[in-house]
């Protein structure tokens, strides 16, 4: 961090951490500045005046320093940076766009199990032993036919057939 600038006309021409060792035909400058603190500013040294500008850290951040003569003084602060809004929140989950999601995989599963009705049906007639027990399968498509009677669309109990 700075503790010094070099002024001429006004305008700030340099800034420092420490003294220079020579300025301007004065050799040991530092000695110079320690000794004579009230002829520095004659000569256009000043110590820097320190400014720390009021910011709201949650909105905000202090970001690089910047310099300015006024008043006979040099002064030292930061810029105040804005800081980007926060992200927004996820959408609040909406019950009624994931009940439609679940009557479509409903309908999916139930259309997908359908030929198995066919099956025993065909089995039936022809007086072959059918694959699958009529019952079970009763069971499972009223399970998926019930399946919007479950209180919590997000938190689904498939049922699953066994054959």
């Amino acid at each position: 961090m700075a503790n010094y600038a070099y002024v001429e006309n006004e305008q700030i021409l340099g800034i420092y951490d420490d003294w220079p060792q020579n300025w301007k035909n004065i050799s040991n400058f530092q000695v110079f500045a320690n000794d004579y603190p009230d002829q520095l500013n004659s000569i256009g040294w000043y110590i820097l005046q320190k400014i720390t500008p009021q910011y709201d850290p949650e909105t905000q951040k202090l970001g690089d320093y910047f310099h300015y003569y006024e008043n006979n003084a040099v002064y030292e602060s930061r810029h105040v940076v804005e800081l980007p809004p926060p992200p927004p929140p996820p959408p609040t989950p909406d019950p009624i766009s994931e009940w439609n999601l679940i009557r479509l995989e409903r309908d999916r599963l139930m259309a997908e199990f359908d030929w198995r009705y066919s099956r025993y049906n065909r089995q039936t007639r022809l007086g072959i032993t059918t694959t699958d027990d009529l019952n079970a399968m009763d069971l499972y498509m009223q399970a998926l036919a019930d399946i919007t009677l479950q209180p919590d669309p997000f938190n689904i109990s498939w049922p699953i057939y066994d054959s």
